[in-house]
């Protein structure tokens, strides 16, 4: 194997491994790694220095979990986007995994409780999807959080309507229309009005 050096700014070089990029460092970690533009290495010199490298895409990821969460794409996709080749970004999340540094479900069932029923089901679905989380993951967070559509709905209703009656007539239809652009069913939109009801006359 043969290492190739290029300077894509001052202090940042990218490192190929026979002509294919490998990954990105300063000039000390370079340094560290005893990497030299040019250099040959033998089939033992060359499983160091991936080793070496993996090491360091390691540490780059966990760096970046300490910063915040991340799920296992959002993470590849960062280190790659640092650098590192994708063989060498998805070793590192594995290991990271492999510790338990990385839960998808957890990082879900997180979110839905951070934003506390202020989504619908399909709406908080799709930005979850869009962190790169699975299918099967968010919906057993969906199971462990307890979401039901219907108490999202009557957050939502109720904050919009808190200090003044609940809606009727067209300005209800209004409110139906909306929340069902939003991803909620009219059944939905029913049962939280009606808890909603109920709850106001048991105050009064």
């Amino acid at each position: 194997m043969i290492t190739e050096i290029k300077a894509i700014s001052k202090n940042k070089m990218q490192v190929l491994f026979d002509g294919e990029p490998a990954f990105t460092a300063d000039r000390r970690t370079l340094r560290e790694l005893g990497i030299t533009d040019g250099a040959e290495w033998d089939e033992a010199g060359e499983a160091g220095l991936r080793a070496r490298v993996t090491r360091l895409a390691c540490r780059s990821a966990m760096d970046l979990l300490l910063q915040r969460n991340h799920s296992r794409r959002q993470l590849a996709d960062k280190l790659i986007r640092k650098g590192f080749a994708p063989e060498y970004a998805e070793a590192a999340v594995d290991y990271v995994d492999s510790y338990h540094y990385l839960d998808d479900t957890l990082m879900a069932v997180r979110f839905l409780e951070g934003h506390d029923r202020t989504m619908s089901r399909q709406e908080a679905f799709y930005k979850l999807k869009a962190k790169g989380l699975s299918s099967a993951d968010i919906e057993a967070a969906f199971e462990t959080a307890g979401w039901e559509n219907w108490e999202a709905a009557a957050s939502l209703i109720d904050a919009k309507f808190r200090d003044r009656s609940l809606p009727e007539g067209d300005e209800r239809e209004r409110l139906y229309r909306s929340l069902i652009r939003k991803g909620f069913s009219a059944s939905d939109i029913r049962r939280a009005l009606s808890h909603l009801e109920d709850m106001r006359t048991d105050i009064e």
